[in-house]
């Protein structure tokens, strides 16, 4: 996992997809942006050169799940200052126990890269070249989670 943890941001040897499911190819599926990024929205599989940002999208699913009924916000983005990329969630249930996984794939300059990210689109369905286990517990410090409004929490 260290080797993918130190991937460079802007000059990829690999690229990471996350997901809850355990899948054997990752397919092209269509993708909505919430504030309509039109480079968000595409039929495609999306690809990230961080092994932090794809370990949380393998669990953004099932924390918005367990999350239902309250004011949650999931945010991951880049800080126009600093440059550093960040993963946000405010009000929301985790549990250390959660599972994802990450695909990994070689750098393939065939990819689509979104301009001015990390993101990678690739339309066609892709088979990666390993498949990460990963549990939250593992991840939790490299996320900012505000639970503010704590009463509203199960």
């Amino acid at each position: 996992m260290n080797k993918y943890l130190d991937n460079s941001l802007t000059n990829p040897k690999f690229l990471f997809h996350g997901s809850p499911k355990k899948l054997k190819v990752i397919e092209q599926r269509q993708a909505y942006d919430s504030d309509g990024t039109k480079e968000n929205e595409d039929f495609a599989v999306f690809m990230t050169s961080s092994f932090i940002v794809a370990s949380a999208y393998a669990f953004k699913d099932k924390i918005k799940e367990i999350s239902e009924g309250l004011d949650w916000k999931f945010e991951i983005g880049r800080d126009s200052n600093t440059d550093e990329i960040f993963v946000s969630m405010d009000n929301v249930n985790v549990d250390d126990e959660l599972e994802g996984y990450i695909y990994v794939f070689n750098y393939d300059e065939s990819y689509t890269h979104v301009r001015k990210s990390i993101q990678y689109k690739c339309h066609k369905n892709v088979l990666p070249i390993d498949v990460v286990s990963i549990k939250f517990k593992d991840f939790k410090n490299y996320y900012s989670i505000n639970n503010k409004d704590k009463k509203t929490l199960k």
